[in-house]
């Protein structure tokens, strides 16, 4: 191989590994716009293979996974967003969607360690009472989630995103608003 084409390779190489808001943007109107989630996938981890310590690319990962209802999936990548995360609002937001993903698998321990966790970073978040209420509710086997969604369609008002938690129609939100950051 000749030292120019090495260059080039490395300079491609280089090039992809500063593209993580190109990498997130792509993946996001490949699932939102189009509903190509496994291509948005796909583009997902080859971002990742460049840029393996980007929280961002990981976190839309294991969003689109919670969209398509691949909980198990999710998990697995927001349990690697934990250590990737730099910030508290990052890592409020992984604790959040560990706890729904858990939820919604029926690991309820499991759901209420990062319930803890969440309510630890927001003490003044009345929101979490109702989860931890719901969750004991759902663990004791006394309410099913389907009790819960109805309350939730009924309460979405729009200021109360966190009872409103049903998956893709807020992921595809958060998904949007972190695209749209200056």
């Amino acid at each position: 191989r000749s030292t120019q084409s090495r260059s080039s390779a490395a300079s491609d190489v280089y090039k992809r590994q500063h593209m993580v808001q190109a990498y997130d943007f792509g993946a996001y109107h490949l699932a939102v716009n189009f509903k190509k989630y496994n291509e948005a996938i796909k583009f997902l981890l080859e971002g990742i293979h460049y840029n393996p310590d980007s929280f961002q690319l990981r976190f839309t990962l294991a969003d689109i996974y919670y969209i398509k209802k691949e909980y198990r999936t999710a998990v697995k990548y927001y349990l690697q967003c934990l250590n990737l995360a730099d910030n508290m609002i990052d890592l409020k937001n992984v604790f959040r969607r560990l706890y729904w993903s858990y939820r919604y698998l029926k690991e309820y321990d499991s759901a209420a360690k990062y319930l803890r966790m969440w309510a630890q970073m927001s003490p003044d978040e009345e929101v979490i009472v109702q989860l931890a209420e719901q969750l004991g509710e759902l663990a004791r086997g006394e309410k099913t989630e389907e009790d819960f969604k109805t309350k939730r369609d009924a309460d979405a008002t729009g200021k109360d995103t966190h009872m409103h938690e049903q998956g893709e129609k807020h992921n595809y939100n958060n998904l949007k608003s972190r695209n749209n950051r200056p």
